[in-house]
């Protein structure tokens, strides 16, 4: 656990828009590259959804062999991560709306709107669409953003208190032990602030071999077809959607499993009204990770 400090908020003195509208005198932000610009998820030049790793491109030849030799059925079971694994304190929040200042001059309601599951592309297409960006604008400007969101994360988050969640570490140790079952992450983060997050709540990201993230889709539900290709694609194996699990704390959450055909648990650790989250039909409701044991059967 972190401890919080005095908070201080350093604001860019010169933003710049990315959507071909730079203000004049305004200096560039230079994106960083993400995840899949990267070429680490290369499934759409080579048909591929590979594993979240810097360490390949593609998966290699031994480690799908490796993955064929289990006799098990495989399943593959996909954490959201704010109010599942881990509660940040605000700090996605706050510098969601720093870097969306930075670079658009307008936070718009990103301090005090629900964000209930939502991607970040999504939370930003809904945002800056009342300020006259399109969609698609603000998709190819992704890089760009998640670059100032990151720093922007990196600036402020030791003024946040960011702790895991009851029973998400003993969950998560247990279930990497088992040689059936395939860790992901299905989240509306972007790729380049999830590690960050994960790292401040004593999450490894590589214990997470697939990962799906908020910055590739405006709709949730598109998140776990995504994880599930780039899990088939990192072990060879075909992984039937009866064997996929979410876990997560929100209504779309339950929604994006229905989506894929898939299983989901809905823990009461997050911000959702539970009654709505009960209304939505989950599988299986906990109130924290700690039952995941006794009443979860992967």
């Amino acid at each position: 656990m972190r401890a919080k400090k005095n908070r201080s908020n350093k604001r860019s003195a010169t933003p710049t828009h990315p959507c071909g509208q730079t203000a004049k005198g305004l200096r560039e932000i230079e994106p960083l590259k993400t995840p899949l610009q990267r070429g680490v998820f290369d499934w759409a030049n080579q048909g591929l959804d590979v594993r979240h790793s810097s360490s390949s491109i593609a998966p290699h030849d031994d480690e799908r062999t490796r993955w064929r030799k289990r006799t098990l059925t495989l399943k593959l079971v996909l954490f959201d991560i704010d109010g599942t694994l881990l509660n940040s304190g605000g700090v996605s929040r706050e510098s969601k709306a720093l870097a969306t200042e930075d670079l658009y001059g307008t936070a718009g309601n990103l301090r005090t709107v629900h964000i209930g599951g939502k991607t970040d592309l999504g939370l930003l297409t809904d945002t800056l669409g009342a300020h006259g960006y399109q969609p698609e604008q603000l998709k190819q400007a992704m890089g760009t953003f998640e670059a100032q969101y990151a720093k922007r994360m990196s600036e402020i988050i030791d003024d946040y208190t960011v702790q895991s969640l009851p029973g998400a570490h003993e969950i998560v140790a247990k279930l990497r032990q088992r040689e059936d079952v395939l860790l992901g992450i299905v989240t509306g983060n972007a790729s380049l602030t999830t590690p960050i997050k994960l790292r401040a709540g004593g999450f490894d990201p590589d214990w997470f071999p697939v990962v799906a993230y908020g910055s590739e889709s405006a709709n949730r539900n598109d998140l776990p077809k995504l994880a599930l290709k780039r899990a088939q694609a990192l072990t060879g194996l075909t992984i039937t959607p009866e064997h996929v699990w979410i876990i997560g704390d929100t209504v779309l959450d339950v929604e994006a499993a229905r989506a894929v055909g898939g299983n989901v648990v809905i823990v009461l650790t997050g911000f959702e009204d539970h009654e709505e989250l009960l209304a939505a039909g989950p599988d299986i409701v906990l109130n924290d990770l700690t039952e995941f044991e006794e009443r979860v059967t992967i």
